[in-house]
């Protein structure tokens, strides 16, 4: 790895764009895989990842404060299979209310087919 082998003058040349605001994004690189499914991968220069975890850490803490409990895309300990999960929940809740309510219970939700591959990775 290219930045690896010069780490210290790589990070140090990162940090005076930085902080002269001359740092512009690299290129990145784009390729397909086809397994498990077909997904269009974007890959990006190393120095922009460094980039890219310096401001997800400066900025996190200030927005996590901001975002309501059941906003789960992209957050720490959240995710689409606790999503999903909390839907469940909330899902099975309402069958339980609608079983006390309402004289022939039945499924409130019922999963679309083909919902799995409906959204890109």
């Amino acid at each position: 790895m290219k930045f690896a082998e010069n780490l210290e003058a790589n990070l140090l040349g990162l940090e005076k764009r930085l902080q002269n605001r001359t740092y512009k994004p690299g290129r990145s690189i784009a390729f397909i895989v086809q397994k498990p499914k077909i997904r269009e991968i974007f890959v990006a220069d190393f120095a922009d990842r460094v980039v890219h975890h310096l401001l997800y850490n400066y900025l996190a803490p200030i927005y996590e404060r901001q975002f309501i409990y059941d906003s789960w895309a992209c957050r720490k300990d959240k995710g689409t299979h606790r999503a999903m999960l909390r839907l469940r929940e909330f899902a099975r809740k309402l069958e339980r209310e609608r079983e006390r309510d309402v004289a022939a219970p039945g499924l409130l939700f019922e999963r679309p087919k083909g919902v799995e591959n409906y959204w890109s990775q």
